[in-house]
């Protein structure tokens, strides 16, 4: 049986702490299909967040786990403390003004899981509201593949499950990053995983001044700027190692007609940035995911000569 470890780190989070920790609680399954534990990193607060946490776990003994964290380092440190302390396969960080959307979260997640043991993460859609918990909108998840990251995050990380063991792999969170942790974590994983994407909205994310997610994404910009440039190394090294393509057993042929098919595209100027027809054409090759990256570092280098990070 699967356990799952969710992570919540607070600081001032008595607002909207008690909904977050009730979209756990009535989760369906619970020792049933899956086991469940809830670990809260308490940074020093002035409200009453320690006091909802203890209630909490005097409710639920044995479920939840209380990290005290003696200085507010960062909350790389803090999601990290959070890694360190999980016993579960599957992890997830679930912010403190955030929430599951629906009872059947942790069971679309295991379910995943179960069925795909080969993949170590997943992430899904996502529902946004307001600190009023108003409804704003669904937002659907996009497709991963490795490229994109280079001109943006298209991960929702309060979506995020990944099994403990990646993060023994590939490591934690570089607490170096204030804000662009999680983007900088894609980077690492994304190369040589491929995720699962879950069709549904498993997370309710808060959106305005009160949002976690919201000020984190806003601070991210020169980090992420950094990482991209940091990132292409990973680029340039893998298409190095697979220049001969029939090393790979993929078709020649297949190859030109696909850059035949961008230079059309591409000087007939349908799509005149040469990031965006590079994603299309890429999306239009139905591929199987697991080596889908390579035919897409195939298309990097057909656009090598004119393209610029």
């Amino acid at each position: 049986m699967l356990k799952i470890s969710i992570v919540t780190i607070t600081k001032n989070s008595e607002r909207f702490l008690r909904s977050t920790i009730q979209s756990v609680i009535m989760q369906k399954g619970i020792n049933e299909q899956y086991q469940l534990e809830h670990i809260f990193v308490y940074a020093p607060s002035e409200d009453d967040t320690l006091n909802i946490i203890l209630e909490y776990q005097n409710d639920y003994p044995g479920r939840i786990k209380l990290i005290h964290e003696k200085e507010a380092i960062g909350i790389s440190h803090a999601m990290n403390l959070g890694i360190e302390a999980a016993t579960g396969d599957i992890i997830n960080h679930l912010h403190s003004d955030d929430s599951y959307q629906h009872d059947h979260v942790l069971l679309t997640v295991t379910n995943a899981f179960e069925t795909n043991p080969e993949f170590y993460w997943l992430y899904s859609g996502y529902r946004l509201i307001d600190h009023n918990n108003v409804f704003q909108k669904f937002q659907l998840c996009e497709i991963f593949y490795y490229p994109e990251l280079f001109n943006r995050s298209v991960v929702p990380h309060p979506t995020v499950f990944i099994k403990k063991s990646l993060f023994e792999k590939y490591g934690s969170f570089d607490i170096s990053y204030k804000c662009a942790m999680d983007y900088d974590l894609w980077f690492r994983i994304g190369n040589d995983n491929q995720p699962i994407i879950i069709n549904d909205y498993l997370v309710n994310i808060r959106n305005g001044i009160y949002s976690t997610s919201n000020v984190l994404s806003e601070l991210t910009g020169d980090e992420a700027q950094s990482l991209r440039q940091k990132y292409v190394s990973v680029i340039n090294k893998e298409i190095d190692a697979i220049k001969d393509v029939q090393n790979f057993g993929f078709n020649k042929k297949y190859f030109s007609d696909v850059f035949y098919r961008m230079a059309q595209i591409y000087n007939k100027k349908q799509i005149n940035d040469k990031k965006r027809a590079l994603k299309c054409l890429s999306l239009s090759i139905r591929l199987n995911p697991y080596v889908m990256k390579r035919y897409i570092y195939y298309l990097f280098i057909y656009f090598s000569n004119n393209y610029q990070w």
